[in-house]
């Protein structure tokens, strides 16, 4: 399913490439730009833990998750 939606998409941009549906999301602004968000400041060590701490259970979760699965 995922190669024929990337060749439809692929064929959508070469026959038709004035077509709005496809990047209208690019020009808008009502969308944040997170590089310039993250940018703006640096990291703490605490903010760095904590995110540390976040991935790991996220990570422990999708494994447990998948042992589940199987």
């Amino acid at each position: 399913l995922i190669p024929a939606l990337c060749a439809l998409h692929n064929y959508i941009l070469a026959h038709d490439p004035n077509d709005n549906a496809i990047g209208h999301w690019e020009d808008d602004d009502d969308i944040p730009d997170v590089v310039d968000t993250v940018v703006q400041g640096s990291i703490t060590e605490e903010e760095r833990t904590r995110a540390g701490q976040r991935r790991d259970e996220l990570a422990q979760q999708m494994w447990d998750d998948y042992l589940e699965y199987i």
